[in-house]
């Protein structure tokens, strides 16, 4: 099955950081930086920290704390979904999320500029087409569409019946007409 997604080569470990590289300073970006990888990686995570410090109020309005963002992007090898979530933001970029069964969204505009990541076998893929090719509606529909990646389920007691109902329809998991 074809897939319109871009995958970093495997020469970048951090694959999320390299689809949010490439979506922000483009694909001419990224094939120059072949040969230089790591401090290309580290010069533009340090950038962000200076960023993400002149904007404290835009990344408290996302709920989202600072101190563990910059940690983040500095110090771990890998950066997290918070901190692209906090880019995104910081850049007014709309942002969509996929994974095999979970989607994502946080659209602030529709005329900002949409980052649209997809998960798939433990590699981020970046879209690089056009976003009127990238059919919305239809891939929210296919899977489970959560507020919070990291918390992706409330507790039992938040669902109604036929909620929990819905949410086993999109992941495919049988249901009991049993009590």
């Amino acid at each position: 099955k074809k897939d319109d997604f871009l995958y970093p080569s495997d020469k970048h470990i951090n694959s999320l950081f390299w689809c949010w590289n490439i979506f922000h300073n483009g694909l001419d970006n990224y094939y120059s930086s072949m040969n230089n990888i790591y401090q290309e990686e580290q010069n533009e995570r340090i950038s962000y920290v200076d960023l993400i410090r002149k904007n404290k109020d835009k990344v408290k309005e996302i709920k989202m704390k600072r101190s563990g963002i910059e940690n983040n992007i500095v110090h771990e090898p890998q950066i997290s979904f918070n901190s692209i979530l906090t880019l995104t933001h910081l850049f007014d970029y709309n942002f969509i999320y996929l994974t095999e069964k979970l989607y994502f969204e946080k659209i602030t505009s529709p005329i900002n500029k949409t980052c649209i990541i997809k998960k798939n076998n433990n590699k981020y893929g970046i879209w690089l087409n056009d976003i009127d090719k990238f059919d919305i509606l239809a891939e929210g529909k296919k899977r489970f569409r959560v507020e919070n990646v990291e918390k992706p389920l409330k507790g039992i007691s938040n669902y109604k019946k036929n909620q929990l109902e819905e949410i086993c329809k999109n992941l495919q998991i049988n249901v009991s007409n049993e009590k």
